[in-house]
């Protein structure tokens, strides 16, 4: 690969970091297995996180013009989801994906807290605990729809919850 080792090593030690591989005894690294409860487990821990974010973007809430990424991202969301009876196309299923992705960062930004932006980046760090990782799985299903259709109502009531200041509520979602 034409790689030297400093980069090589600096690159391993990172992916060690972030849980990616795991030493062998004698030298080297393998990549990392998770079961199923180690999944469960972060994504409940990504919920967690993204659940304050919603709270302190809730309780920090400096009126409309600070939520427009927000709301712009949501009537994105709305002009995909929003046609009953159609199935999105492959491009705008890929643009849910990025979206929906957009709105959970956008909390954090909202949430205005590095702290708990660095936690919910390690999390995000494992290969399965990304806002849509299991939207593509679904997109070939009869379930493809109604999962958008349901994901898109929650994002409404996150913002509105947010928009109120309903801090409980927003966290709650």
């Amino acid at each position: 690969l034409e790689v030297s080792r400093t980069p090589l090593r600096l690159a391993l030690a990172q992916l060690e970091h972030e849980g990616l591989l795991e030493p062998v005894p004698g030298g080297g690294f393998v990549v990392r297995s998770f079961n199923g409860r180690q999944v469960v487990d972060a994504i409940e821990l990504r919920g967690l996180l993204e659940g304050q974010a919603a709270r302190l973007a809730a309780l920090r809430n400096s009126g409309p013009r600070a939520l427009g990424d927000l709301v712009a991202c949501v009537a994105k969301l709305d002009r995909i989801v929003g046609v009953e009876g159609s199935t999105p196309t492959v491009d705008e299923f890929e643009l849910y994906v990025e979206l929906n992705e957009a709105f959970h960062n956008e909390l954090f930004v909202l949430a205005d807290s590095d702290v708990l932006r660095g936690a919910y980046e390690r999390v995000l760090a494992l290969p399965f605990a990304q806002p849509s990782f299991f939207l593509p799985a679904q997109a070939d299903t009869s379930q493809f729809e109604p999962t958008l259709t349901a994901g898109n109502a929650q994002h409404h009531e996150i913002l509105n919850a947010i928009e109120r200041g309903d801090a409980d509520e927003a966290e709650r979602l």
